[in-house]
């Protein structure tokens, strides 16, 4: 019943008026009914400034460290990175610069909303349409008051969010529509994927848009899509194999090779030839000690015939200070032993004790 709710190509569904109706969902010969009841419209509950209005601000980038989220803000108005803190951002929308940003008597005559839309100059471009869905939002959260939130908000907040599906296998030109559900204090599940934001970490790959569609490419790998929501974040692992790709797996010395040649076998992707002994030897040394082997190392390590010299120099290397020296500056770094957070003082005691720990080969 159109009358209802209306459905979009991408599978978004609007509710128009309060009532009983059925999705109905078809492909090829197969057919599904999805039961759909639209309450609270004619009574909705307060918008919430915190679940509501700051997932606006970060899906259109108002936010973001390249426009008012920087630590100088950006023209005389500046927001919390990501909306992190939101009574900060609150006050700078409706107390700062007098006011001016927010008109409870004519919210579509709001700063916030001419300046979002494009009505007036805004160097940040057009953030959202006029009549969109966030508009009407940001609409009705003015004409509600501008409020922070209201007294049953603590029930209704974000504790996780959950991305699917949360692993997938996809082929050259496939596409795969994710879903992502916040998960609130009371045990309530509700769709956020419009307000959402989606990052995919290997664009040649796998991209994906503001909506959270996937779309592969030809090209065979692995690709992370990042779902960040209210800063809780989800990642969604898309996987591209190789197509008709038959691999020989090569023996297994350890059980690090057994995972390796799971994800090349899984991505179609034959493994490499077993490396020279002066490919071995100069990145055992930087994997293991971050420096290069001297000339006379590397003249007597070639020369050495002997069948274990590879799992020989693995273990001189780890018995070495430089290897502690390293891993224990790696850890420092890992751990942000920052000098002006834990006192110079903590950060000397954090470098010796973890340098005594890889010394004395301790287990992770």
């Amino acid at each position: 019943d159109p009358r209802i709710a209306v459905v979009d190509q991408g599978g978004i569904l609007r509710p128009l008026k309060e009532g009983r109706t059925e999705v109905v969902v078809s492909l090829r010969q197969e057919q599904m009914r999805v039961p759909v009841m639209v309450t609270g419209l004619t009574s909705p509950r307060p918008v919430s400034f915190q679940s509501e209005v700051i997932p606006i601000l970060t899906k259109s980038r108002c936010n973001s460290g390249g426009c008012h989220g920087k630590a100088e803000g950006q023209n005389g108005f500046r927001l919390s990175i990501f909306g992190f803190d939101a009574a900060a951002d609150h006050s700078a929308l409706l107390k700062e610069s007098r006011g001016r940003r927010i008109s409870p008597a004519f919210p579509e005559r709001s700063l916030l909303l001419r300046k979002g839309t494009s009505e007036m100059p805004h160097g940040g471009g057009r953030k959202f349409v006029k009549g969109s869905a966030r508009y009407q939002r940001l609409v009705r959260w003015i004409a509600e008051g501008s409020r922070f939130d209201s007294q049953d908000a603590e029930s209704s907040r974000i504790v996780s969010i959950e991305v699917e599906p949360k692993l997938q296998i996809l082929f050259g030109g496939e596409s795969q529509q994710l879903r992502v559900t916040a998960i609130d204090s009371s045990g309530r599940r509700h769709c956020v994927t419009l307000e959402t934001e989606f990052e995919s970490n290997a664009g040649s790959i796998a991209e994906v848009d503001e909506r959270g569609l996937v779309q592969a490419s030809h090209i065979p790998g692995e690709a992370a899509i990042l779902v960040r929501h209210l800063g809780h974040v989800a990642v969604c692992r898309i996987t591209l194999p190789r197509p008709g790709v038959k691999i020989t797996r090569p023996p297994e010395t350890n059980f690090i090779d057994k995972l390796v040649w799971d994800k090349l076998q899984r991505l179609g992707i034959e493994p490499s030839d077993l490396a020279s002994d002066a490919e071995f030897m100069r990145r055992a040394f930087l994997d293991t000690t971050g420096t290069l082997p001297n000339a006379d190392e590397v003249r007597a390590f070639l020369k050495d015939t002997a069948a274990d010299k590879r799992s020989k120099l693995i273990d001189n290397l780890l018995a070495r200070s430089e290897y502690a020296d390293y891993w224990t500056m790696h850890w420092l770094d890992l751990l942000r032993a920052d000098q002006l957070k834990v006192t110079p003082q903590g950060t000397v005691a954090m470098q010796r004790w973890l340098r005594k720990q890889f010394a004395d080969n301790v287990p992770y």
